[in-house]
Formats: structure tokens, sequence, C-alpha cells
């Protein structure tokens, strides 16, 4: 999904984020993701999700994923679906769970596809 004028700065949060780099990580997300960028959003979800580069902050997590989603990001709208299996950020709900997974999973989210499964069962 390709949003705003400019993915580089969601790319680049990206990049910090895998290469370990959280602080910068975070930085970059947070200008990313105010600038509507569905993979900053992500990242950002993530930093806050994994606690890297900011204090763990599921509800923040939450935010940023479902931003994301929104946007039509597979991954956000995976780790969306995973935080409401879980209850992480938002309370346990398990139809919200499966329509976020079966957004993810029908642009070929392999996790999700696997997590709807199980739900499903």
């Amino acid at each position: 999904a390709e949003s705003g004028d400019d993915n580089g700065l969601g790319n680049l949060a990206s990049c910090y984020y895998e290469n370990g780099s959280y602080t910068l990580a975070f930085e970059t997300s947070k200008q990313a993701a105010q600038l509507g960028n569905d993979i900053g959003q992500y990242v950002l979800g993530q930093c806050y999700f994994f606690g890297k580069g900011v204090t763990q902050n599921y509800e923040e997590a939450v935010r940023c994923f479902k931003m994301a989603a929104e946007q039509g990001d597979d991954a956000a709208q995976f780790s969306l679906g995973y935080c409401y299996e879980c209850g992480l950020g938002v309370p346990v709900n398990i139809e919200k769970a499966i329509e976020w997974y079966k957004k993810a999973a029908a642009q070929g989210n392999d996790a999700a596809e696997e997590y709807l499964q199980d739900l499903e069962d």
C-alpha cells in the first residue's frame, strides 16, 4: 500500500529496526507515522509492542497497528489480529482477531493464514 508521497522515511525506519538501531527506528517511524505512512505506523507499532527504543506500551502499539492496518498493511493487520486474539492493549475479541487475520491472509500473509486456521478449527 502506497501512502503519502514518501515511503522513504518508513523504509528507513524499517531498516533501522531490522538492524537493531531501535532509538533511530522509533524516532524515524514516529515522523513517518505522523505523515500518514503505513510502514512508519507499523514500525512504530512494533517499537511500542516490543518496547524497542521506547517503553513498551500495548495500547500505543494497537493504535499504530490500526492506522497502518486500515491503510492495507498486511503485517499490521496480522499484528492487530494478534493483539485482539491475545488481549494485548485491547480486550480479547476473537471476531475482530479473525476479521484482521482474514484481511492479512487475503494479501498472502502466511502467519495470518496459520493463526486463522487455529482459530477457526
